[in-house]
């Protein structure tokens, strides 16, 4: 059962059908395990150039039912200004609103809701946040989510209070996105607020995140997504275009008892000395097997070039799909959160094993500041 109860208006209101999904979301869909969604439990979110090609594969090639989103991720490019706090063309001869217009053909390309261009919304700047939930309430709409693409700065500045009070007198849902040049929840008091922020806000979720989605669902999210690579996990505050291109790097994997994500390489290496973690899930099972392998899991420390990123992907969603089916199976909130608690501080407890274990003891896992959070009193 969902932890949720259903806030829609009424049974056909779109929203309805992302009420309690955790989804996937992608931004290259040739690495992406869309094939291991569940239509039933899941969804997927694409962003980037290809997302409404990547959603028109989706739906004729593969046939999926499942909730399906594009993110626009307008946010990436631009930072919102009260005058402009949404990102959007020229109107065309058929439609004088440019707003309107952007969200219309969202809707032509088959997402299930039209999520707002909105401009990345930086610390404090309450005005940009305004004039955004000023002009979507004025739409009268009911198949659209504003997107409140917010710098983590305002989880832990002054703004924080007015940013909730504007976010609950919006009666539009909505879907935060958090942004940082690193992890959003680093900082001290960070994942707090934002337990506090969905614990007040109706109508709510939270997209291109990690595990913090499960915490945001045990607190209030009616929905979240959680990203199949590290650029769809958070955004960045924009920046000219340019820089050349990335290095290649080994995927970043879901350790399942530390919940947090590792590039493969590094924790190949800091653990080369010590007997392999392994993973039962479903995935990682079926890859032992296919090889004829004793089924006891597969190495945690076999992901360590680019070679592994789509088996990562894979082992990634299998491994978060199995800890929110697991959480939300309960009969009441409390029992979930008390779930969700006791795999966080078991997490910290493994950090801490491992690091006996590593061959950098002093300089191996530490615990990221959200999980510390997220393990302590609910």
């Amino acid at each position: 059962m969902s932890l949720l109860p259903v806030r829609s208006p009424v049974p056909e209101h779109p929203y309805h059908r992302l009420d309690g999904r955790i989804m996937l979301q992608v931004k290259n869909a040739e690495d992406a395990p869309l094939a291991d969604v569940s239509p039933l439990d899941s969804g997927i979110v694409f962003c980037g150039g290809k997302a409404a090609e990547d959603l028109r594969a989706l739906t004729s090639g593969h046939g999926f039912s499942g909730p399906v989103l594009i993110d626009p991720a307008a946010y990436e490019r631009h930072a919102a200004t009260p005058e402009r706090p949404f990102i959007v063309g020229q109107a065309s001869l058929f439609n004088d609103d440019e707003l309107e217009e952007e969200l219309d053909r969202l809707l032509e390309q088959k997402s299930l809701m039209a999520l707002t261009p909105t401009g990345y919304l930086r610390a404090g700047d309450t005005r940009s946040l305004s004039a955004a939930v000023h002009r979507v309430t004025g739409l009268n709409r009911s198949d659209v989510l504003l997107t409140v693409p917010i710098d983590s700065g305002w989880l832990t500045g002054n703004a924080f209070p007015e940013l909730v009070s504007l976010l609950r007198r919006t009666p539009v849902p909505k879907a935060v996105v958090l942004g940082a040049s690193w992890d959003p929840l680093d900082r001290v008091g960070a994942a707090e607020r934002l337990r506090e922020l969905f614990a007040s806000v109706p109508g709510c979720g939270l997209l291109r995140t990690d595990l913090a989605a499960i915490d945001a669902m045990v607190h209030g999210a009616d929905f979240a997504a959680i990203g199949d690579s590290p650029s769809a996990r958070h955004t960045r505050p924009p920046r000219p275009e340019g820089g050349g291109p990335r290095a290649r790097s080994s995927p970043a994997v879901l350790i399942p008892r530390m919940l947090t994500y590792r590039r493969g390489e590094e924790f190949a290496t800091v653990l080369a000395e010590a007997d392999p973690p392994r993973c039962p899930c479903g995935f990682c099972a079926s890859w032992m097997r296919r090889r004829g392998l004793r089924d006891d899991g597969r190495p945690l420390t076999s992901f360590t070039t680019e070679l592994e990123k789509a088996d990562a992907h894979a082992h990634n969603l299998a491994v978060w799909s199995a800890l929110w089916s697991w959480v939300q199976d309960v009969d009441s909130r409390a029992q979930g959160l008390s779930r969700w608690k006791r795999l966080c501080d078991r997490a910290v407890q493994e950090h801490r094993s491992l690091n006996e274990v590593a061959r950098s003891p002093g300089g191996g896992f530490e615990v990221p500041q959200a999980l510390k959070a997220w393990a302590g009193p609910v």
